[in-house]
């Protein structure tokens, strides 16, 4: 409802301290970003929501990241704006952040992970983590196996070398 009405351009919408307590961060983001988005001034009452001083240092810090990313991405035209962001995941923090960026963003994005087999159970772990991140955030994923071991054994090389060359 708050977000409906700011989209609507009311004069004036006000988030008591109790609503915003009761909200995600995500939820907290989503208000934030439309209340500028339609040009609505966003005093420092707002990030007084957060109950302790190290959750709003933090939620400060994620909402600049996320403004100079989209900034920065903006500025270069580096992603369309209605476009479909294929994002490749590996399961490690870079590129789950990634991921969690360009959604958060509102960029639709679909995710690609490739299982290589080389570090056995570790390897499906990571395929589990990212399916499993995928699905909870909506985001379409394909995953792609490779038998990494056995296609260096046939070939003669050894598994980094066809990871590293055969892949590119």
């Amino acid at each position: 409802r708050i977000i409906r009405d700011l989209k609507k351009g009311e004069n004036s919408v006000y988030l008591s301290h109790s609503k915003l307590q009761g909200m995600s961060n995500e939820q907290r983001y989503q208000i934030l970003n439309t209340a500028i988005e339609n040009g609505y001034k966003v005093d420092d009452a707002f990030w007084d929501c957060y109950p302790t001083n190290e959750e709003r240092k933090r939620a400060i810090k994620e909402y600049q990241v996320k403004q100079t990313v989209e900034a920065f991405i903006k500025q270069h035209q580096l992603l369309a704006p209605d476009g479909t962001v294929l994002v490749a995941i590996s399961g490690g923090a870079d590129s789950v952040a990634l991921l969690h960026l360009l959604h958060s963003l509102g960029y639709k994005v679909s995710a690609l992970h490739c299982n290589f087999h080389l570090r056995g159970a570790e390897s499906d772990n990571d395929q589990l983590f990212v399916e499993k991140l995928c699905h909870e955030l909506d985001v379409k994923i394909e995953t792609t196996h490779f038998n990494t071991m056995s296609y260096a054994k046939n070939n003669g090389m050894s598994s980094q070398w066809h990871t590293k060359y055969y892949l590119s």
